[in-house]
């Protein structure tokens, strides 16, 4: 299973079959054209190209002046136009809206729900701002070596291990320490 594009998209096996669920879940209220409108207005924002869009999610660069006020008023367009989205910021360069029901924790508490598995038995890797959400729930969560500052803020965090390796080299790693763990609780 992939969860792709911050959450927007989920695919299953190797022939990348969509989740349809989960698509029209996450569809409701999503106003994508609107949106795109409305953040025209706003400046230190810049398109991304046709490659990084898709259907729920609006993908911009932000420039070097873009600032805390840049983001806060990024969301204040969006409430006072009544365009429910989430906004998310990554490395202060990246900036990508999304349907509000979307997001990868919400992916995890979807298959959870839909797979009947406690959410406690999943665990989550990631190493961006747009990976805060799946990775502090109540999920087991591994922060990869090579992971952006946002995710700082997740040390000492119950159930969220940092790895010492980078990439699916860190993946595996956090799997093993869960693995060992979940071992010396059983004993």
């Amino acid at each position: 299973m992939l969860i792709c594009s911050a959450g927007t998209e989920l695919y299953y096996t190797k022939d990348f079959i969509p989740d349809v669920g989960w698509e029209k879940h996450i569809n409701h209220q999503w106003k994508r054209p609107q949106i795109q409108a409305a953040m025209e207005e706003l400046p230190n924002i810049t398109l991304q190209g046709a490659g990084a869009q898709w259907p729920f999610k609006i993908s911009y660069f932000a420039t070097e002046k873009f600032t805390g006020d840049d983001l806060a008023n990024v969301n204040k367009q969006l409430y006072d136009r009544k365009l429910p989205a989430k906004v998310l910021l990554t490395d202060n360069k990246y900036l990508d809206i999304i349907p509000r029901r979307a997001g990868k924790g919400n992916v995890v508490r979807y298959l959870s729900y839909k797979w009947k598995l406690p959410v406690e038995q999943f665990i989550t890797a990631g190493n961006g701002g747009n990976d805060i959400d799946m990775l502090q729930g109540q999920a087991k969560g591994i922060v990869v070596a090579n992971y952006s500052k946002e995710l700082d803020v997740l040390q000492g965090k119950r159930n969220i291990y940092f790895a010492k390796e980078p990439l699916s080299s860190g993946i595996l790693e956090g799997i093993n320490f869960y693995a060992k763990n979940a071992k010396k609780q059983d004993k």
